[in-house]
């Protein structure tokens, strides 16, 4: 009876860590088809280099690309009015 269920448990962690195994695959899959395509700067240097884009569409598209990564990071000129300190009450 033992034995029974020690297979049970096995195939439990089995079929868990095929899920975990799939999940995580899924996750990392290539998301590149779905917001079209997407260049990294290198890609960019590379094409003007080529001479597929011109110097001025390299400059937008660069600033285009900075302007998405800088915008999770950008920190706001100044706090919003709940985190900003309050002057103690004067006596």
């Amino acid at each position: 009876m033992l034995m029974v269920w020690l297979l049970v448990l096995f195939a439990i962690i089995l079929a868990g860590f095929f899920a975990v195994t799939m999940l995580r695959r899924y996750i990392r899959s290539d998301d590149s088809d779905i917001g079209g395509e997407t260049f990294t700067l290198g890609d960019l240097r590379s094409m003007l280099q080529r001479g597929q884009i011109t110097q001025e569409e390299y400059d937008r598209l660069r600033e285009q690309i900075i302007s998405t990564v800088r915008k999770p990071t950008e920190k706001p000129d100044k706090p919003p009015e709940s985190l900003r300190p309050t002057d103690p009450p004067q006596v």
